[in-house]
């Protein structure tokens, strides 16, 4: 009967020096663990930080319901374009024999349909697509007689 109880006395022990030793065992077992900086230690390990005024926790939520509400980034100015993108088109080529009686396998190939072009127009073009001013002007614009010189 003592065996038995000294047995379990010390299994008893054995587990519990494991159990609390698991931590630090673990700590230096991990190959990627690094030893947290003194700044980590100061401090209390309590929340007396939020509770010290007595609304720190309703001042703590406040700021982290503005951090929710903040505007991650502003939108494109100007709203209006400046440049018109140009048009690019997609275009698939099956597979073809060369000028040389090569295989050439299918592919994609990309196809600029379109430059990109000033969003911004004369004056000038827009009266004459929608054609105002036809008969009492000229095609020909204005010269300045000096710039001729």
């Amino acid at each position: 009967m003592v065996t038995k109880t000294y047995l379990r006395i010390g299994c008893t022990l054995a587990v519990a020096s494991l159990v609390s030793g698991c931590g630090y065992l673990g700590n230096i077992l991990n190959p990627f663990y690094a030893d947290p900086p003194p700044e980590a230690y100061l401090g209390e390990k309590n929340d007396a930080a939020i509770n010290a005024d007595g609304g720190g926790g309703v001042k703590a939520r406040e700021a982290l319901t503005a951090m929710g509400t903040y505007q991650r980034a502003l939108a494109p100015q100007p709203n209006n374009p400046v440049i018109q993108p140009a048009v690019v088109r997609l275009m698939w080529v099956p597979d073809h024999l060369n000028s040389h009686g090569d295989l050439v396998p299918a592919h994609y190939y990309y196809l600029k349909v379109k430059k990109d072009q000033w969003a911004v127009t004369d004056s000038f073009e827009l009266e004459a697509q929608l054609g105002e001013g036809s008969g009492d002007g000229s095609a020909i614009g204005y010269v300045n007689p000096e710039d001729i010189r």
